[in-house]
């Protein structure tokens, strides 16, 4: 068994530059391999996993000595050969995966003995091995604000910022979409939302509606996107594409609350963080009836609960969606036995894996 008083070692993965695929590899080795791009774009939200995540898991090209095997850069959009050769590999020495997938996607990842991290995921569809993963872009607060949530007083109407997309912002552009077929149902459950509360006047809407998708936005489109985040207690937050939205993690670090459209998504360490708690939770198929769910919420805080309630969503970022904390949480549950029974129900792995094995 394992003493909970011991300091096991970090998890052991097997994986090598050998087996890159012509796609940027998993955050996981940035602190060893270095950081892609997007460091430089993000650089507030990065800077502290670049710095003390060495040591969190160690690093071998002996398969024989692995704990877990990684495929460097995870899962891909058609397919990952290089992941399927390593399952292979991996299933000749009866050890475990772990797979990431950044994709709006979610089709099936034809590898069974793997714990799976994607971003796009359905509760009502996800396999046992399957968990969410956040996506992440930018740490709001550091990089637009002070680093701190902001204390103001409570409004008497709740202030609810959004800034981007929606299935359309006037009539002419719901004609012309709507003959173009481009109006996409999460885009549709967008402006609903955002319809509904401007029409409200027990709402502050602080709404910024743009004509494209503003993924590839320029530095002043995102500025622009940040200050209205910054600016508002709550934060309208619904799915794009894929079924899980940038914008909640983005939400959760600038310390606004999000108003959440809930569409059956799967969020990351569900069993610890109390999602309901802290967000205004909308069913999906309520969404018309989303500006009671705000004012609801709204009544039951004064100021300082407010204020409270807002540090302590940033807190929950920072304590574990935050990379450093994803990954330290990672590495904690790579060592957890109920992790690998999961993967293998009938066979107690720790028998197998060659560092882990305790009297």
């Amino acid at each position: 068994m394992i003493d909970p008083g011991e300091t096991s070692p970090p998890p052991r993965l097997f994986t090598s530059r050998e087996w890159l695929e012509p796609a940027e590899y998993v955050h996981l080795l940035w602190p060893e391999w270095g950081a892609s791009h997007w460091h430089d774009r993000f650089r507030d939200l990065f800077t502290d996993f670049l710095t003390h995540g060495k040591g969190l898991f160690t690093l071998t090209d002996d398969p024989a000595s692995a704990d877990f095997f990684l495929p460097p850069c995870g899962w891909q959009d058609g397919g990952s050969p290089q992941a399927l050769r390593m399952a292979d590999l991996a299933a000749q020495y009866g050890r475990p995966m772990v797979v990431f997938y950044n994709s709006d996607f979610e089709g099936l990842i034809p590898i069974d003995n793997a714990l799976i991290f994607r971003t796009s995921i359905t509760a009502a569809n996800a396999r046992p091995n399957e968990h969410a993963w956040p996506a992440w872009t930018c740490d709001v607060l550091r990089t637009y604000g002070t680093g701190r949530v902001e204390a103001r007083a409570k409004s008497s109407r709740p202030k609810v910022g959004y800034c981007g997309y929606i299935d359309y912002r006037n009539v002419v552009e719901r004609a012309q979409r709507t003959l173009r077929r481009q109006i996409a149902p999460w885009s549709k459950l967008r402006g609903e939302a955002v319809r509904t509360l401007a029409a409200a006047p027990d709402i502050n809407t602080r709404f910024v509606l743009r004509r494209r998708f503003a993924g590839n936005a320029n530095a002043m489109e995102r500025e622009e996107y940040a200050r209205n985040m910054l600016a508002c207690d709550y934060a309208l937050v619904a799915r794009g594409r894929g079924n899980f939205s940038y914008r909640l993690y983005e939400a959760m670090s600038a310390g606004a609350i999000p108003v959440f459209i809930d569409t059956d998504c799967r969020l990351p360490f569900d069993d610890v963080i109390p999602y309901r708690e802290l967000f205004v939770y909308v069913p999906a198929q309520d969404v018309h009836g989303i500006v009671d769910y705000v004012l609801e919420f709204h009544s039951k805080h004064e100021t300082d609960s407010l204020i409270m309630h807002r540090q302590r969503i940033r807190a929950f970022f920072d304590e574990h969606l935050a990379p450093l904390a994803f990954h330290r949480r990672l590495s904690k549950l790579l060592l957890n036995r109920e992790t690998t029974s999961i993967l293998f129900p009938s066979t107690d792995v720790y028998t197998t894996l060659p560092h882990m094995k305790r009297d």
